[in-house]
């Protein structure tokens, strides 16, 4: 293949001193392939031959220049079971360094990165564009979508009530909403976690997301871009409320169509099933919907609760009526064993927009990290972060909940191989990019919920495994990275005669299932085995036939889309975190930590330090490095040192100079 990789213009962020690597070799040193922000957490990982004695000091100079910026120690090196324990090292750079451009040296290993403000800001505003280029029922032109325009589809949505939605006969409009994900078919669960995803976004980063605009037709109106987005998939999950309040479980057609664009699609649509997960996911939406819009579309916002109430009115009496496909249809089913998770989060929801804690349980379970399937922590944020509409006891005990998984992860991120969130093999799941996605986010809500830097590190690690430093060298969202998917499992993007996917999509990622593997000499649709025996890390190929691994999805956009969203406006100048958060988050809170050697005093952060005696006499003023000794023997016996740097509190250290 060629070495010359595509680069998107509006991302030129590192540039890793590889050669040239098949689509599954991984480059020798990996790093997030579009920069950082000068206040994120910055991890690079060493793998191969790469890899240095461990005690070895790595440095950072500006490009062009010999002086050191920074200098560390590297680590020793650890295995990670998802890799069949391969050995790798992390190295772990400054948490603030000035925007430019820089040079990591490790032994023989060389990276060339940029810092820049607001470096992930393009591939989060082209997450949430994602959505746009899913909707249905409406043209995509050639002002918004670019070489991505086309016709409109499904414009009413005309669909036939199937035998399992309990009606015998007859059909209905179900126009706009979203394809849900390769298909050209929409479903009512995977649409309750996309749609809280943007609208939790828009509630917890007012200030950032009120004045963000998304290249869509929608932008500089009344209502914020990520709510008229989200808008468009609203109006279609109202269309389906049966008139006894349960909904829908999904508008589809039997069997999956050809990669061919969707207006070309002219097969049945069906209302397929009635749910109680399908219902309670409905009634969390628009019970969030109706807080949300109340001040741009009163009489939209009271439509919402209403359709609310009378959906968890149904789910209750419903419970147990959970979903499975008919012999007849072969669309995504989006099953689920329990509905328990679901009624957690819409009674939070509801008791929310109403003020009714009848509606709540007498106490909170400690849910698993988000997925479609498992959505009960999303009540759990809801607590967390509105603890003035909760009896305290709730409030401390979601609090815990959250932490105590914030924790594990945590740990993994600081001292675990490869500085990855994920460390066992059932989280690199169908995917599993959005697994990782949905642990950053986790780790946001614990650091608004304690101030810990440590949870925010979760969430920039996620961000950047997601965009590079991974065993694969990929970055997970089409359009970005000089390693990146081109054939999506995407009909649209398959069927529109463009050689780039659609951009700002995230990919499934890595997933050992093989679903897609040939099982049958016939199914010569299917891929050719891809995947490399104990190490699922690697389980990815850029080839459509890869619906395990290379299709997108919109929950995996949504997910991701929040965890970028959030993490631009955190590392942003004049970040305003939400009010429920905890006083005085800044973009970091770590203490300054500073460690002496023969050399001088060595800080982990650029900060200025002032020496003084004990009676008071002040010795000189310096300004120091990340990383680099500073001599200070300005004044001997015992000596005080008064650190300062942006974002932490102020420290002091003693110590006695002979």
């Amino acid at each position: 293949m060629s070495c010359l990789f595509r680069f998107h213009r509006a991302c030129l962020g590192i540039f890793l001193a590889v050669g040239c690597a098949s689509s599954v070799a991984r480059a020798d040193v990996l790093a997030n392939q579009l920069g950082w922000p000068p206040t994120s957490h910055k991890t690079v990982v060493l793998t191969g031959a790469s890899q240095v004695s461990p005690g070895a000091t790595w440095t950072i100079s500006k490009v062009g220049s010999t002086s050191a910026v920074a200098t560390g120690v590297v680590g020793a090196a650890q295995g990670w079971p998802l890799m069949g324990n391969d050995q790798a090292q992390v190295v772990v750079l400054p948490d603030s360094l000035d925007a430019g451009s820089y040079k990591l040296s490790a032994g023989s290993a060389q990276l060339d990165f940029q810092v820049r403000d607001q470096a992930w800001l393009e591939v989060s505003k082209a997450l949430l564009k994602g959505f746009y280029f899913q909707r249905a029922g409406m043209e995509l032109t050639s002002q918004y979508a670019g070489s991505w325009a086309r016709p409109a589809a499904h414009v009413e949505g005309m669909a036939t009530y199937h035998a399992s939605s309990g009606k015998s006969s007859g059909s209905k409009p179900s126009p706009k909403g979203w394809y849900d994900a390769g298909d050209y078919n929409k479903y009512i669960v995977n649409s309750g976690i996309t749609t809280w995803c943007l609208l939790a976004l828009a509630e917890q980063f007012k200030p950032y997301v009120d004045t963000l605009k998304l290249g869509i037709p929608e932008d500089g109106g009344v209502v914020p871009s990520v709510l008229a987005e989200a808008r468009w998939n609203l109006d279609w999950m109202l269309t389906m409320q049966d008139d006894d309040g349960g909904v829908f479980h999904k508008w589809t057609q039997k069997a999956f169509g050809d990669f061919a664009l969707p207006h070309l699609d002219k097969s049945e649509r069906f209302f397929v099933g009635k749910s109680s997960t399908a219902s309670y996911d409905f009634a969390a939406v628009m019970a969030l919907a109706s807080r949300l819009y109340a001040s741009h579309d009163p009489a939209f916002s009271a439509a919402a609760l209403a359709a609310a109430k009378k959906a968890y009115t149904w789910a209750v009496a419903n419970h147990t009526k959970v979903f499975s496909n008919p012999s007849d249809v072969q669309t995504g089913e989006y099953g689920d064993k329990s509905a328990d998770d679901e009624k957690f989060w819409a009674a939070v929801e509801l008791s929310l927009a109403t003020g009714e804690l009848a509606y709540l349980p007498a106490s909170a379970t400690a849910w698993p990290v988000p997925a479609w399937a498992e959505v009960g922590m999303l009540g759990t944020y809801q607590i967390v972060s509105h603890p003035e509409s909760f009896p305290a006891a709730l409030v401390a005990k979601a609090k815990k909940d959250l932490l105590d998984q914030a924790d594990i992860l945590a740990a993994r991120v600081k001292s675990g191989p490869w500085a990855a969130p994920q460390q066992q093999e059932k989280e690199l799941p169908w995917g599993s990019n959005s697994v990782l996605s949905h642990m950053g986010l986790h780790g946001v809500y614990a650091w608004l919920a304690t101030g810990k830097q440590d949870y925010l590190d979760v969430a920039d690690a996620a961000m950047d495994h997601l965009m590079g430093r991974n065993p694969l060298g990929l970055s997970g969202v089409t359009g970005f990275g000089q390693k990146k998917a081109m054939k999506v499992h995407h009909r649209i993007s398959g069927g529109d005669n463009v050689v780039d996917p659609v951009p700002g999509l995230l990919i499934g990622g890595p997933y050992a299932g093989g679903d897609d593997v040939i099982n049958d000499p016939k199914n010569t649709w299917m891929c050719k085995e891809y995947r490399v025996s104990g190490k699922p890390a690697l389980a990815w190929i850029d080839d459509q036939c890869s619906y395990a691994t290379n299709e997108i999805a919109i929950n995996w956009n949504a997910s991701s889309s929040y965890l970028a969203n959030a993490l631009t406006a955190i590392h942003q100048r004049g970040f305003k975190a939400p009010a429920w958060s905890v006083t005085g988050v800044h973009r970091t809170v770590r203490p300054l930590e500073a460690r002496w050697t023969e050399n001088g005093v060595v800080l982990d952060r650029a900060a200025t330090v002032e020496v003084f005696s004990p009676r008071g006499v002040r010795g000189a003023v310096v300004h120091a490095r990340p990383g680099v000794p500073v001599a200070l023997e300005h004044v001997r016996g015992v000596q005080i040192l008064l650190v300062r740097s942006e974002g932490a509190e102020p420290r002091t250290f003693t110590r006695i100079v002979p």
